[in-house]
């Protein structure tokens, strides 16, 4: 499943005795990004079944167990779940549109502002947008290493060491340093 993304499953109870009563259904070990989508009390008839929703929303990529602990008057029954977080990276044409949008975003909030005095704030400030606005135009133009290096001279201008002078400072500043190296 997508990072990000979810996908529920259901899980089948069934039952050949009298009626089951189940008092308990929830995730053996933590979250691991599942869920289960039933609460309980529940009765399962004689002969019937009981289905239990189970949905799966990795919040990073790789492999994640669980189990669905179903309690009953029968006895406590643990599921055994897998699942597997899948990262997708967008297109880097996508990628450009998202750090712009995180950096307007965080201008606008008053998280992330321009380093230094008077108008050069904000001239550093815009000078870096216009950075990452100039790589996403290389790689529409497919000078892909242009561009690499473009977003690592934009990197630099975030990354708190004194030289080169950072151009903004902020909250947001170290996120946005960390979504420009993605």
């Amino acid at each position: 499943v997508n990072v990000g993304s979810s996908r529920t499953q259901i899980v089948t109870l069934s039952h050949l005795g009298g009626d089951l009563q189940v008092s308990g259904l929830s995730m053996a070990g933590g979250s691991a990004g599942f869920s289960v989508g039933l609460s309980a009390p529940q009765t399962v008839a004689r002969g019937d079944s009981l289905d239990i929703p189970v949905t799966f929303a990795p919040l990073v990529a790789g492999a994640a167990v669980n189990s669905l602990r179903i309690a009953t008057d029968a006895g406590t029954l643990d599921v055994p779940l897998a699942g597997t977080g899948v990262s997708v990276a967008p297109p880097p044409q996508q990628q450009i549109a998202d750090i712009l949008a995180f950096f307007d975003a965080s201008v606008t909030a008053g998280t992330l502002t321009g380093s230094g005095n008077g108008n050069s704030a904000n001239g550093r400030r815009n000078a870096l947008r216009n950075m990452i606005e100039a790589a996403g135009d290389l790689i529409q133009q497919g000078r892909i290493e242009d561009a690499c290096r473009q977003l690592a001279d934009a990197a630099n201008c975030t990354d708190g060491a004194p030289q080169p002078p950072d151009f903004v400072a902020g909250p947001a500043a170290a996120e946005l340093k960390e979504r420009i190296e993605r």
